[in-house]
């Protein structure tokens, strides 16, 4: 059953960053350092209000079992793609709010039963922030304004950018949310919406702003995307600030404001 988490943020700042990672892919050919990298950049610089939520696919993990012939294109094995995952997010570790596996490691599980993101939660020293497949976390900001997040590795249909905002709509069918994020299909992208919510109190309509997030990956194009003739897009990863003082929510690409 999902799971609700309380973020770990407890300071006064009047804006806060949400930092979504996921799709990463370590052991991937195709991995690129460089954008996880300037990432983790922005965490450090900015670590007292930054808060992390992993989303899924940190691992290739390719096995005898998956697609096609991954499991003779990884740069490098199992147990070196969950060390250098462990080693990467331990000294981040108190800024984690909330760990979620992907279809990457839906492979091991599928063939060992060996719940891989649950052993790394553990071995960073966060088995709180374990949310499996999908959870809620909510941030309380100086003030007393509030915010939930939706985050869940995501499946969709397609590949076409219309099949990812379909799938990121699709999450309000599941819970009501002020952001929704979900990763899998590797694009950067974000957009708003609004919903109406009935109001007995008043002559009009109560809504709620509703920030909508892909939350990118650090795989360049090759391999199976040049395979399957998919789109080019803007790699990397972006951040959400949220306000203290207002309701408001902006989206940053992290290359943009480092």
């Amino acid at each position: 059953m999902m799971r609700q988490f309380m973020s770990g943020y407890d300071g006064d700042h009047k804006s806060i960053y949400i930092l979504p990672i996921g799709d990463i892919h370590f052991g991937n050919k195709c991995f690129n350092k460089r954008y996880l990298d300037t990432a983790l950049r922005f965490a450090e610089q900015n670590r007292h209000r930054t808060r992390i939520i992993l989303m899924g696919d940190l691992l290739e993990l390719a096995t005898k079992t998956s697609v096609g012939r991954s499991v003779y294109d990884e740069s490098y094995p199992t147990w070196k793609q969950f060390e250098t995952a462990v080693e990467t997010f331990k000294p981040f570790k108190d800024m984690i709010d909330l760990v979620i596996e992907g279809n990457h490691e839906e492979r091991i599980i599928r063939d060992t039963s060996f719940e891989i993101i649950e052993e790394f939660c553990h071995r960073i020293g966060r088995p709180d922030a374990y949310g499996k497949f999908s959870g809620v976390v909510n941030y309380r900001l100086r003030g007393g304004m509030t915010y939930s997040v939706y985050a869940w590795h995501g499946a969709t249909g397609g590949t076409k950018e219309s099949s990812t905002i379909n799938g990121l709509l699709g999450m309000r069918e599941r819970v009501v949310a002020h952001i929704y994020l979900m990763g899998h299909t590797h694009k950067l992208l974000s957009f708003n919406r609004k919903v109406a919510i009935p109001s007995p109190d008043s002559a009009e309509l109560a809504t709620i702003d509703q920030l909508f997030v892909c939350t990118g990956t650090a795989v360049d194009d090759g391999g199976y995307g040049e395979q399957k003739g998919l789109a080019l897009n803007r790699i990397g990863y972006g951040v959400i600030q949220i306000f203290a003082d207002e309701r408001k929510q902006v989206f940053h690409f992290v290359d943009d404001i480092i």
